[in-house]
């Protein structure tokens, strides 16, 4: 998240193809690297390492979904696009614990390194070769123009950051829930649901024409997620009742995604995008870090049905925020 600012002011400057293409390829020597100084290095040397490599991923995600905004004009094609790269988001954290599995399966706990390497390298070189600049005029913006840091634009990244940590206590309401069960073991499963629901209710969204902002279905999303999730309260204690709720809740997942992607560029100046994009993902990720230790503190406190709870009610609050940003 820190790194990607850094990359998206230098993009801002002289565009895609020197940071990425470095970036592609520091960042897939830094992961190659990590298992080496995991097996050598002393603790608190090795997680320094994991964070200068981290810093240097570049933001491919940011430089992705200012892509969209290149390419179509019309407002459901925008939004269908944002729709479908959520739901493609949501099938590569389905498909990469598998491949995971598979990889260390055959050779060695090294090799997923190498194969996430090698794909950041590829995306990151490929992207910098066929991606469409921001126009030349808008290369250099002035400090003052670069973000419009008004209402709109924080707002959304509090409600971004919120829904995360809703969903960091959720998964760890859903771990102490199957094991208060005597089902750990199926608590990834029941994760996985989540994204199950959330591919659904992309590809279901995306197939249809939508007369609405942004930000007002971002509200209505984040307030039906809030809603879904208090009956887990309940409902943690059938498993069928359970997975049925999950799978709903998941369903607005890819939706309020799409819907911070493209609320967040509002009177963003086109060269400004990665920048804009950048900072929504810095939130996102610092409320998915933060979320698992709220809902650990609440889990060990009051239970499972505190967590659900609490996920719920952050969720609400991102409503209220994305309401009280509507407009400027």
């Amino acid at each position: 998240a820190v790194g990607g600012l850094g990359y998206a002011r230098l993009i801002t400057r002289i565009g895609y193809a020197v940071p990425l293409t470095a970036g592609g390829v520091a960042g897939a020597t830094g992961l190659a690297l990590i298992p080496i100084v995991a097996r050598s290095a002393w603790p608190p040397a090795y997680l320094a390492f994991i964070a200068v490599a981290g810093v240097l991923f570049p933001p491919l995600a940011a430089c992705v979904r200012s892509q969209w905004n290149r390419a179509y004009s019309d407002p459901d094609r925008l939004m269908r696009a944002a729709t479908f790269e959520s739901v493609v988001g949501e099938i590569a954290f389905l498909v990469g614990p598998a491949l995971v599995t598979v990889a260390v399966a055959v050779s060695s706990d090294a090799l997923p390194f190498l194969i996430a390497g090698a794909m950041i390298a590829l995306a990151s070189i490929g992207f910098a070769r066929y991606a469409v600049e921001p126009p030349a005029a808008d290369w250099t913006p002035s400090l003052g123009q670069r973000l419009p840091w008004h209402r709109t634009f924080a707002l959304t990244l509090v409600a971004g950051a919120l829904w995360c940590v809703s969903f960091g206590a959720l998964t760890v309401g859903i771990v102490a829930a199957s094991q208060d069960a005597g089902r750990r073991e199926l608590s990834g499963l029941f994760i996985a649901v989540i994204s199950v629901g959330a591919i659904l209710g992309g590809l279901s969204f995306g197939a249809r024409t939508w007369d609405v902002d942004p930000g007002r279905l971002l509200v209505t999303v984040l307030a039906a997620y809030s809603a879904c999730l208090a009956p887990l309260v309940l409902a943690h204690r059938a498993v069928a009742a359970f997975v049925l709720v999950l799978l709903v809740a998941g369903t607005t997942s890819a939706v309020v995604l799409a819907c911070l992607n493209l609320r967040v560029v509002e009177d963003v100046p086109p060269a400004s995008e990665v920048e804009a994009y950048s900072w929504l993902n810095g939130f996102t990720v610092a409320g998915l870090a933060i979320g698992p230790a709220v809902g650990g503190q609440i889990v060990d406190r009051v239970g499972a049905e505190g967590a659900f709870a609490s996920a719920s009610a952050l969720a609400a609050v991102a409503a209220i925020a994305a309401l009280r940003g509507r407009s400027p």
